[in-house]
């Protein structure tokens, strides 16, 4: 136990933790459309397998916190994938107290969510498909709480908003459905169009959107008071606050347990 939570085994465990959705979701989207029931177990596997390991991780976290009188240092685990003269993307993961709070949060809702869709979606034929998107999401939401920078926080923020769209307007063939589905696809833009604005001027005021390092950043009041505003839009849209709310009601047009 103790060389799995070593640095190296660290990074895997967390590999283990962000990657299993994906895989679910590709898997059933290329080879199991047409097998519902595999389709499911597939699904749940990659559910139980990320919930136990964020158990383990939550578990792990509590005793080094322990050991060290409560206190724990972020660890950051990132590779390099864009580049530019004044400004470096990476992507990876951050582990901390708030991740590994929200990860158990996450794992926990989402294995539930799959459970309740046994039942709920019995007989549905489009089982397959709703496993995928479900996947999806879930591996979405994943990524978004253990994002280390801003870019990558915003990546898998829109993987979400995208998710939202295909679950809420699932049964397409009905109109309600479909326009439901269109609705919170364009009012959560508009939110998402701020948070996109406040990245960019984070990006060109800093050149730097690093979570670890936002406590030296420096930024003038007017650029703190502005980002923070704008950033802050994409929450209003995501979480259905006036005025970007009246996209929740219409939702409910989808399968129950994306709500």
């Amino acid at each position: 136990m103790a060389e799995l939570f070593a640095e190296m085994g660290l990074r895997y465990f967390l590999d283990a933790i962000f990657f299993p959705y994906f895989i679910a979701f590709a898997v059933i989207i290329l080879f199991l459309r047409k097998r519902e029931t595999l389709a499911m177990a597939v699904s749940i596997l990659a559910s139980g397998i990320v919930l136990c390991s964020t158990l383990l991780l939550f578990s792990r976290h509590h005793g080094v916190a322990e050991h060290n009188g409560g206190h724990i240092e972020s660890v950051v685990y990132t590779i390099t994938w864009l580049k530019s003269r004044s400004v470096e993307f990476h992507f990876g993961y951050i582990l901390d107290s708030l991740s590994i709070l929200m990860l158990v949060v996450v794992q926990v809702v989402s294995f539930l969510v799959q459970l309740y869709s046994i039942g709920y979606m019995h007989g549905d034929a489009g089982r397959a498909r709703f496993y995928a998107y479900l996947s999806l999401f879930s591996g979405s939401m994943t990524g978004l709480v253990i994002s280390p920078n801003l870019l990558q926080t915003y990546i898998f923020w829109e993987l979400v908003g995208l998710c939202s769209y295909l679950l809420i307007g699932f049964w397409w063939h009905k109109p309600e459905a479909s326009a439901a589905a269109k609705k919170a696809f364009v009012m959560t833009r508009f939110g998402d169009l701020g948070f996109f604005v406040g990245l960019l001027m984070l990006l060109q005021v800093k050149g730097n959107a690093s979570f670890t390092d936002f406590g030296a950043l420096g930024l003038s009041p007017f650029h703190a008071t502005a980002i923070s505003l704008l950033l802050f839009c994409g929450v209003i849209g995501k979480s259905s606050q006036f005025p970007l709310h009246v996209w929740l009601p219409d939702a409910m047009e989808g399968p129950t347990p994306v709500s």
